[in-house]
C-alpha cells in the first residue's frame, strides 16, 4: 500500500513540475517579448531625441537682438 502511495504521488509530483515548467517558460517568453518591445520604442525615442539635438550647432548665422535705449 505504502508503494502504490508513494508511487502516485511521484506521479503528480512529475505533473505538476511539468505544468509548472510549462508556465514559467510561458511567462519568460512573454517577459521577453515585452522587453523586446520596450528596447525598440525606446531606440526609437532615443533616435528622435538626437535627431532633435544636433551635434555640432553652427552659431556663425545667428543673430543676437538688444533693445537700446532711446
Amino acid at each position: 500500500m505504502a508503494q502504490l502511495l508513494d508511487k502516485r504521488i511521484n506521479i503528480e509530483v512529475k505533473r505538476l513540475d511539468e505544468s509548472v515548467d510549462e508556465r514559467i517558460d510561458t511567462l519568460r517568453a512573454d517577459i521577453n517579448s515585452d522587453l523586446d518591445s520596450l528596447m525598440r520604442k525606446i531606440s526609437f525615442l532615443t533616435d528622435a531625441i538626437q535627431a532633435f539635438q544636433p551635434e555640432n550647432e553652427d552659431t556663425s548665422c545667428n543673430l543676437v537682438f538688444q533693445k537700446l535705449n532711446e
